[in-house]
């Protein structure tokens, strides 16, 4: 064998070497195109469904980890943007409020196409854009931070290009594909701080929102209480006393004519004080229900009264 013949075969043994490094950095970039990667959440929160993330070769490598935080994700192999909007068109009467479309790698992006994804998703839905990196358009990056700048209450833009430059050991050798756990796992990373804008704005609202309901009589009667005030108890009722035993047993009728004629201790009216005024005693005297003694003690006191007085009076004179 020649010496032309032998550099020839080393070299074509090189390049043979250099493609199966390179494809060798992705598993997405070793299927062939049309190869689709597709995963969903068994459930999900989120009312409308789960965000969805439609993407190329570079997010099929990513489609287990968004799957774990919540996204129903779609990556095929060589897909472009034309194809990505088909799928959407496909989908229109069953779209989440979130859609991302992760694409321009293998072709243009261009403002007519972003505007009919617009158009599908509705003005009620929100599109987010991703830049590729090493895309075969330069232009796309460009073009899709544009249209994002055009329309910032519809669309949120994720500049995948510039992380992919901040971070090269997050790439395959081609600059291209995700390289290894640490770019898939950035990657999957980046589409996920879009989660606060799958759920609309109205609908959070609505589900922590419940009907008024009209106030029970204890909270009408602590209204005006401040929030957080001790409840008061009302105390407990007093305790019943146990009856009797002649009150538990049916009396002879002989006995119960006696205890008719004989209240109960307990219901005796309370002795009633005297006092000293002598009017009162004077009407006492003067009742017909009064008794002798009454009248005597009534004028023994008024008696005594009177010589009282004149001894005050015989002093002082």
């Amino acid at each position: 064998m020649g010496v032309f013949a032998r550099r020839s075969l080393r070299g074509a043994v090189a390049a043979t070497l250099a493609a199966i490094v390179v494809l060798a950095g992705s598993a997405a970039a070793q299927a062939q195109c049309g190869q689709d990667y597709h995963g969903a959440p068994a459930s999900s929160r989120v009312p409308g469904g789960p965000p969805l993330a439609i993407g190329d070769s570079v997010l099929a490598d990513a489609v287990p980890l968004l799957v774990r935080d919540g996204f129903e994700a779609d990556g095929m192999v060589c897909r472009q943007m034309s194809q990505g909007i088909e799928l959407l068109e496909q989908r229109a009467q069953n779209l989440p409020h979130l859609v991302v479309l992760a694409l321009g790698t293998n072709g243009e992006v261009t403002q007519q196409q972003i505007d009919r994804a617009l158009a599908i998703l509705g003005p009620t839905r929100l599109l987010a854009l991703v830049t590729p990196h090493g895309s075969v358009v330069p232009s796309t990056p460009d073009v899709i931070r544009a249209a994002a700048a055009s329309q910032p209450t519809r669309i949120r833009l994720l500049e995948w290009d510039q992380l992919a430059e901040e971070h090269p050991s997050w790439l395959a050798p081609d600059g291209i594909h995700l390289g290894g756990e640490a770019g898939i796992e950035g990657y999957a990373q980046m589409i996920a701080t879009l989660l606060p804008y799958a759920v609309p704005s109205g609908a959070a609202t609505a589900q922590t929102e419940t009907p008024p309901r009209e106030p029970t009589a204890t909270e009408a009667e602590t209204a005006g209480e401040p929030t957080g005030a001790p409840i008061t108890l009302a105390p407990p009722a007093p305790k019943r006393k146990k009856p009797s035993q002649a009150q538990r047993r049916p009396a002879h009728p002989h006995v119960a004519h006696k205890l008719a004629a004989k209240p109960h201790a307990s219901a005796a009216a309370p002795p009633r004080v005297p006092t000293t005024n002598v009017a009162d005693r004077s009407h006492q005297a003067t009742s017909p229900d009064g008794s002798e003694t009454a009248i005597i003690a009534a004028g023994a006191g008024l008696l005594a009264a009177m010589v009282a007085l004149g001894l005050w009076r015989f002093k002082r004179s």
